[in-house]
């Protein structure tokens, strides 16, 4: 008897597995025979299998096909900076890390010159005091300065004013300029600005929009190069091998969406952790690396990427930061 209830319980599973992944097959078929309506999407591209997943998730797949667009007027719009507009939702954020080559000999230097020194909350991990490299390549760009010997001039890939990081760059130097704070007063912005200026227009510096294209051209991550970009950009730019260090202080490259009457619904359905469907939409973007409210700490075991972790120094950013700076600089 007890034989006979298991392979029945078994039958049972195995026929409610095929109509629940025969249902949609039929469905996907019969939908084929008509056109879909496209629903436009304006968004990095790993972040395109989570937003189908929402898609999925909300029940809306049988009826409209998700497509990917370069046009900010896409029917769904992932934006940045958007930390005051009430019309847009945070759904994802990614720290701004350091990458580097995974040459221990350069870096057991970098250790010695306290460059890179142990972490603030678990001595076994690597940060890295990115106030000295900018003070460098504001004077002589040597990595001899950095403690660094057989090495010649340091080269530091940064994101430039016209990329889509640049708003949350700004921050990460404004508060490693500024001793880990944001700028209370007009004074100390107007002072770890200018110095930001000076960074930005040093022969031993270069902005760049796509990290992709660059990393490529420098095969890589070569001992006498620097990258700053978003963690998310260090683990999905190819299988280069690379060491990441967390700044001493970090700040968050934040993701919007803009809501509309579909993003709202899509949005209502993030959340909806469906086991057979592939998990949430918040599950697959943590598995593209995108760090977010429900899932804080991203996979990190990278055969290419030594230093990964999820323990690390984030810094607040005012929410009111220029209404401060402009009260501040009337009082003066």
């Amino acid at each position: 008897m007890r034989t006979k209830r298991i392979v029945s319980w078994i039958m049972t599973i195995v026929i409610a597995c095929i109509m629940y992944f025969g249902e949609p097959f039929v469905l996907s078929s019969n939908s084929s025979k008509e056109d879909k309506t496209q629903i436009t999407l304006y968004a990095p591209t790993h972040m395109q299998v989570a937003f189908k997943h929402a898609l999925k998730n909300s029940e809306m797949q049988e009826d409209y096909e998700m497509v990917m667009v370069n046009d900010k007027n896409a029917d769904i719009c992932v934006e940045y900076g958007k930390e005051n507009d009430e019309e847009y939702f945070k759904f994802a954020f990614s720290p701004f890390v350091v990458a580097y080559t995974q040459q221990e000999d350069y870096i057991k230097q970098l250790e010695k010159s306290e460059v890179v020194i142990p972490s603030q909350y678990e001595k076994n991990y690597r940060e890295i005091d990115f106030l000295k490299i900018i003070d460098e390549v504001r004077k002589d760009g040597l990595w001899e300065n950095l403690g660094v010997s057989k090495l010649d001039k340091i080269k530091v890939f940064y994101p430039e004013r016209e990329s889509v990081y640049w708003n949350d760059f700004f921050d990460f130097m404004l508060i490693t300029i500024n001793g880990g704070i944001y700028p209370q007063t007009a004074k100390e912005f107007e002072t770890a600005n200018e110095v930001v200026k000076e960074f930005e227009e040093s022969i031993y510096t270069e902005g760049l929009s796509d990290f992709k294209e660059q990393i490529s051209r420098t095969g890589g991550f070569p001992e006498n190069v620097l990258y700053v970009l978003p963690e998310q950009e260090a683990y999905i730019n190819g299988s280069f091998s690379k060491e990441i260090f967390f700044p001493t202080v970090t700040v968050y490259l934040n993701y919007y969406i803009k809501r509309n009457e579909l993003t709202n619904i899509l949005i209502s359905h993030f959340s909806d952790n469906n086991f057979f469907a592939g998990g949430s939409f918040y599950y697959v973007l943590v598995n593209e690396y995108y760090r977010n409210n429900e899932y804080l700490e991203i996979p990190t075991s990278v055969d290419y990427i030594t230093g990964e972790r999820n323990v690390y120094n984030v810094a607040k950013i005012p929410k009111n930061k220029e209404a401060i700076l402009s009260t501040n600089a009337q009082e003066q």
